[in-house]
């Protein structure tokens, strides 16, 4: 999962599912005519924990090591009184975002997990300011998603050892179970 992607696939819900104008921003785009829209906006990836390193590859596995990602993403409700905001949000949380999600992801040859997780969303924020004479209304949101990176891990598992003790002695230890 790129961050372009799942930028991409929370605009396409929201413009397909829930019917409301949706870009990515920044954009030197026009804004769209259709009032309100929402705007997604990429603010922060933070790693969270330490890498995950699986153990050693047995023959023609593919392991991979994770690495988990979390996205916060800002969602600007331009000219909105909350209530897309508010209907985005609660779509975050249901069994259609899932499903609309595991149709755009695609599988990876690995087996490890393409999709995203949605983490945690916060409050609807008025952001509304004032624009010479006009008032523009606008909301924001802020909402974690959870990825992982993943890495290949080639490591071959230990097959025999060779040591030399104090005493100079070889001592030797060999795999034999396959």
């Amino acid at each position: 999962m790129t961050c372009n992607e799942l930028l991409t696939i929370l605009c396409d819900f929201v413009t397909d599912e829930l019917k409301i104008a949706c870009i990515k921003g920044p954009s030197n785009n026009p804004a769209p005519a259709e009032r309100p829209y929402v705007t997604v906006y990429l603010q922060n990836v933070r790693q969270v924990g330490d890498r995950m390193i699986p153990g050693p590859v047995h023959g023609q596995q593919r392991k991979s090591k994770a690495i988990m990602q979390v996205a916060n993403v800002q969602f600007y409700g331009v000219e909105d009184d909350g209530e897309a905001l508010r209907n985005i949000r609660n779509a975050l949380q249901s069994d259609e975002f899932d499903a609309f999600v595991a149709s755009k992801v695609t599988a990876r040859a690995d087996g490890n997990d393409p999709g995203f997780s949605v983490w945690e969303i916060g409050d609807i924020v008025d952001n509304g300011f004032q624009d010479g004479t006009f008032y523009i209304q606008q909301k924001t949101m802020v909402a974690d998603f959870q990825f992982y990176d993943f890495i290949e891990h080639t490591t071959p598992r230990i097959e025999s050892v060779d040591v030399s003790l104090n005493n100079e002695n070889q001592f030797q230890v060999e795999v034999d179970n396959g």
